[in-house]
């Protein structure tokens, strides 16, 4: 009886995440940059989301247009200039999921954006993928939009 509940919590943790991240675990860690990354967006603190990358770093678009972006004061001014023209009401990352690979990690998850874009409502959808390295902490190094849709905001 003990041999089964011991194979049972092993199995419970497994399926969890918990053997294999824990609580400081990669996984872990690298939701915790999502996170960040939303709370930056929210609060138009350019800054803050440019920390979150390593440069260069790689942006590509839906239809596969690529563009590298060399340090933090590059990214800074994009999104600064940005931000001139967008509210964020409200964003999520949600549908993570997470593939390790040593210091490497592909990230696949979706974005819901609610704000004002040149002054329109609109509610904008993506399916997105970071790949994020391990250097001393994660960052992300390519940014991949997969597709993107976007409808009137609620």
């Amino acid at each position: 009886m003990k041999r089964f509940v011991v194979v049972l919590m092993v199995l419970v943790l497994l399926l969890s995440g918990c053997a294999t991240g824990g609580p400081g675990g990669p996984t872990r860690e690298i939701n915790a940059v999502l996170d960040q990354y939303i709370a930056a967006y929210k609060a138009k603190d350019a800054g803050a989301v440019a920390d979150l990358y390593s440069y260069p770093t790689k942006q590509i678009d839906a239809d596969g247009r690529e563009k590298t972006i060399q340090s933090r004061d590059e990214m800074t001014g994009a999104l600064v200039l940005a931000f001139i023209f967008m509210e964020v009401h409200d964003m999520q990352i949600i549908n993570r999921t997470v593939n390790l690979s040593g210091n490497t990690a592909v990230v696949t998850a979706t974005i819901i954006l609610d704000g004002r874009i040149f002054g329109t409502r609109t509610r904008t959808t993506g399916e997105m993928e970071f790949t994020m390295a391990n250097d001393g902490g994660w960052k992300i190094n390519v940014e991949r939009t997969l597709s993107t849709s976007s409808s009137p905001g609620p």
